[in-house]
């Protein structure tokens, strides 16, 4: 998966927002394994994947369906779902070994 930006920090907190919350976790499991895979087509075969984009977990989240907006205001539903998205990061990364 390529580098984490708040971008794709921000896209996930955004679908994760709009799913119950009992979703958050196995759609971000989804959306960093499809991310991963995304980045390895990428790299083999210099050029971005048909269905989940460039590797990146943004790309991945806006490539679901059209981008949701966020919040108005930092709604604690919200502040939740960064919450999650952020820790399922660290979490996928602790698993990866990855060290940035």
């Amino acid at each position: 998966m390529r580098a984490v930006t708040q971008a794709d920090v921000n896209a996930a907190a955004r679908r994760l927002w709009m799913l119950p919350r009992e979703d958050w976790g196995l759609a971000m499991r989804r959306a960093l394994t499809k991310a991963h895979a995304a980045d390895q087509y990428r790299k083999h075969f210099g050029r971005i994947h048909p269905i989940w984009g460039n590797g990146s977990l943004a790309a991945v989240f806006e490539c679901a369906k059209a981008p949701v907006p966020g919040p108005m205001r930092a709604e604690t539903a919200f502040l939740e779902a960064t919450s999650e998205a952020i820790h399922a990061i660290l979490e996928w990364r602790n698993r990866q070994n990855v060290r940035v």
